[in-house]
């Protein structure tokens, strides 16, 4: 059954991302044009799988690096600070990881048909 209070939680989640995380809403600018370029290069269904794969990877990387960021913060001091910046890099890592597979996807749906 659905659980209506867990999703009001979740869209909570969103909203925070979207007012607070300045990252977070430069990605969806970035998320909008890549969407806006798929229509104008009329994307075939698979190119639409590898935007729409892409945008929720990376919005998905920043949302659990923020959520671990937030986690980290209430629980470190001095003496788990290494720790705790550890942490907070390795899951930056990870939005990186994801900004550069998506660009790579942009790469061969945008440019590539341009030059190859």
């Amino acid at each position: 059954m659905l659980n209506l209070e867990g999703l009001g939680h979740a869209w909570r989640g969103l909203r925070l991302a979207f007012l607070e995380e300045d990252n977070f809403r430069l990605e969806l600018f970035l998320a909008l044009i890549a969407l806006a370029l798929g229509v104008l290069y009329k994307l075939n269904i698979a190119g639409w799988c590898w935007i729409c794969l892409s945008i929720f990877l990376v919005f998905l990387a920043e949302l659990l690096n923020s959520a671990l960021e937030r986690a980290v913060d209430i629980f470190s001091d001095e003496r788990f600070l290494a720790l705790a910046r550890d942490a907070k890099d390795l899951a930056a890592g990870a939005v990186l990881l994801s900004c550069v597979q998506a660009l790579g996807a942009a790469w061969c749906l945008f440019v590539w048909p341009l030059y190859g």
